[in-house]
């Protein structure tokens, strides 16, 4: 079969055996082009035809069906091959470059119009304002975009009239949908979330509802917690009680009996550990940030604060850690990466010339930390206003990856933070911001490289 690819940006995506992501590309085509298939087929835990492709920019790629035309030869038509495309240049990165840290003046600019992409001025970022007043994602933990960026999840307002699905790559609102609390993506149509004592699995296309068998009732970290990668092992926090449910075995294999109820608790991204932090500092068994095996064994405090945080993986995509705002809870470090497995830590960028980067942190994407600061600081600040990826390889980072001014102005509420979280394939940054000094609500806003 013949495909022909319009003028336009296509994705590729290559699949395991149990329909998961495990790679994907993208090339804008400047005129019409084309690649042989062997015909549609369908992807697990995917809706929709893809197409697999044999030659061509996209060989060995699935290309979506609604990406693409296909055309059937002719029985007598002559094999000649497609004409080559030329191989993209290298990526202005996917990720901004990586420049020094320093301090940049935050442009008091107009609020971009909807869906109009501008260029930051100083970093030279596209920014794109994707939605209305009042909208934004949930948390910088909770990743808004579906497995393969099909589509994207904006939970606020919480007020009846958020839960928004957009197009995950042109932004273009779809519907509004209505899925299970605290909800996270598990496919490119599919979110999981607690719902009738227990854990739900929604179809955003459908709005069908099916029921995990064997899953506890309880919150998914009260809205901090994610599972692992694979979407096998869940944390489910009830009170003081935190069950580990493991979604191919069916039933719960790990429980975590506690002193107190604790603030958050999240999967690491294999499913080794679980992390637990309670809202109180301290040495004891219910302050700071404790570490536990999948199994229910305690293992050791990670620290005795409960500062920002999210569970990593480093560039290998198998080492586990844990990467914090500590501030001067132990050392000088705003950014400190603990290894699950071994316990050792470090620094990745120090205090007090990067203070203004204590807010909060992702590491959805590996190898990577994405700080955003959630106040403003005094003109001068290293780092100020400034939405940044830190390579979990250093030690003491002179550099970063600096994605945008987040425009967080003095007096930005909580609503109003940034919360950066990057997308699966790290291309692109999502943010909440009020964006002018003056500004009284929040917008949301994805920042990337060009």
């Amino acid at each position: 079969m013949r495909v022909r690819f319009a003028v336009g940006t296509i994705w590729g995506y290559q699949f395991d055996a149990v329909g998961n992501v495990t790679a994907r590309k993208s090339y804008t085509f400047k005129r019409e082009s084309g690649a042989d298939s062997p015909g549609p087929l369908t992807r697990m835990n995917h809706g929709g035809l893809w197409l697999p492709i044999t030659n061509g920019i996209f060989a060995g790629f699935d290309v979506e069906l609604t990406g693409a035309v296909t055309e059937p030869r002719p029985a007598l038509e002559v094999d000649v091959p497609p004409e080559p495309e030329p191989e993209p240049p290298p990526s202005s990165g996917e990720q901004p470059p990586l420049i020094p840290i320093a301090y940049t003046t935050t442009p008091d600019t107009n609020l971009p119009a909807k869906l109009a992409p501008i260029t930051d001025p100083v970093y030279g970022t596209r920014i794109t304002r994707i939605g209305d007043a009042g909208q934004r994602h949930a948390y910088a933990q909770i990743q808004p975009w579906s497995t393969g960026e099909k589509y994207l999840y904006l939970y606020y307002p919480d007020d009846g009239s958020g839960n928004r699905l957009l197009d995950g790559r042109t932004y273009a609102p779809i519907k509004q949908i209505s899925p299970p609390g605290r909800a996270t993506w598990v496919s490119d149509t599919e979110m999981v979330g607690e719902g009738g004592g227990v854990l739900q699995k929604y179809n955003v296309e459908t709005g069908a509802r099916t029921t995990l068998p064997g899953s506890p009732s309880g919150s998914l970290g009260e809205g901090q917690g994610a599972p692992s990668d694979d979407f096998r092992y869940w944390a489910v926090q009830f009170g003081a009680l935190i069950r580990v449910y493991d979604a191919t075995l069916q039933t719960v294999v790990g429980t975590i009996t506690l002193g107190a109820t604790p603030n958050n608790c999240t999967m690491s991204r294999k499913g080794n550990f679980v992390i637990v932090q309670f809202g109180t500092k301290g040495t004891g068994l219910t302050n700071g940030t404790w570490l536990y095996r999948r199994d229910g064994t305690r293992m050791r405090q990670i620290w005795i604060g409960h500062p920002h945080m999210d569970p990593g993986l480093e560039a290998d995509g198998t080492t586990e850690v844990l990467v914090g705002i500590l501030g001067s809870d132990t050392n000088p470090a705003a950014l400190w990466s603990y290894n699950l497995a071994t316990g050792t830590q470090r620094s990745l960028v120090k205090l007090p010339n990067v203070w203004a980067w204590v807010g909060h942190v992702s590491c959805r994407m590996p190898g990577w930390a994405l700080a955003s600061p959630d106040s403003w600081h005094s003109p001068g600040n290293i780092g100020n206003d400034q939405l940044a990826s830190f390579d979990m390889s250093k030690t003491d980072a002179t550099s970063a990856r600096v994605w945008a001014h987040e425009h967080c102005w003095s007096g930005s509420t909580y609503k109003q933070q940034p919360q950066g979280i990057q997308s699966p394939s790290g291309s692109r940054v999502l943010f909440a911001s009020r964006w002018t000094s003056t500004g009284t609500t929040v917008y949301p806003f994805v920042a990337e490289a060009q």
